[in-house]
């Protein structure tokens, strides 16, 4: 049966003889379905403490600017539901720790372990659950435990002569705004406390510059907090004082905005 027709050719659907072989079709096309994500191999045993239990991902996408994470766990939609939406729990209340950041440093170049360990300590995962058939039951929402859990769909299609097409559909990530982080003011000395700190890039010291009110301030990064070296200070906004951190196109620094 004729499933589609792309330039005036017909194309059929693809069957798949296992999960993996539609796993590695997922791997080879992640980066033009997702532009703005890196895509990992990520196949390690995930402990929920919450569920009590350990499930072994697929694949994992990390934002260019380790700003989100998404667990994707790859699916036909003959598997059993049951089983996925225990997967998709476990995934999404589960603990992503140094042993994972390792894995991944371990196999692929450039991942930044400091970065990436801020994005797996202060960044709740989202799991992505994906399936080769758009055509399911209404049970296959059941995997959608809760608003982090999202469903998607790649069918691919194929030509006696032409290389296979395929059709996303689905949950697609919003792109977040690289250039701004917020955060707020400690109520201990001149301290920052950053929203998503992997997002802030250090130098191999594990320090920052902050431009506030004209005057750069040299601060060392730990974790969610920011401090100031030495004799620098911040500017005297109250402790709870909500701001913006930008960073500059071209410059070493962030610029710090009180929303005042």
């Amino acid at each position: 049966m004729t499933e589609i027709y792309h330039r005036g050719r017909a194309y059929y659907r693809r069957s798949w003889n296992n999960e993996y072989e539609f796993e590695q079709f997922v791997y080879a096309v992640a980066g033009e379905i997702f532009p703005f994500l890196n895509c990992y191999k990520f196949k390690v045993d995930i402990y929920s403490e919450f569920m009590s239990r350990t499930m072994r991902a697929d694949l994992i996408l990390i934002d260019e600017n380790y700003s989100r994470y998404i667990v994707v766990e790859v699916e036909l939609i003959t598997d059993n539901i049951s089983h996925v939406k225990e997967q998709a729990e476990v995934f999404s209340t589960a603990n992503y720790t140094d042993s994972m950041v390792e894995y991944l440093c371990r196999r692929n170049e450039g991942i930044d372990f400091e970065r990436l360990h801020d994005l797996f300590t202060f960044q709740d995962p989202e799991v992505l659950v994906l399936l080769n058939d758009s055509r399911i039951s209404n049970r296959w929402l059941d995997v959608c435990i809760d608003r982090n859990v999202h469903l998607a769909f790649l069918e691919v299609f194929k030509a006696e002569t032409r290389e296979p097409i395929y059709r996303y559909t689905g949950y697609v990530p919003e792109t977040i705004d690289s250039l701004s982080i917020s955060g707020r003011k400690s109520i201990y000395m001149n301290n920052l406390i950053i929203e998503e700190p992997s997002r802030i890039s250090t130098n191999s010291e594990g320090k920052v510059n902050i431009l506030d009110n004209g005057t750069i301030v040299p601060m060392m990064k730990q974790g969610e907090i920011l401090f100031p070296l030495a004799s620098s200070s911040i500017h005297t906004a109250e402790p709870g004082s909500s701001f913006t951190l930008s960073q500059v196109e071209g410059a070493d620094y962030f610029q710090l905005m009180w929303n005042m």
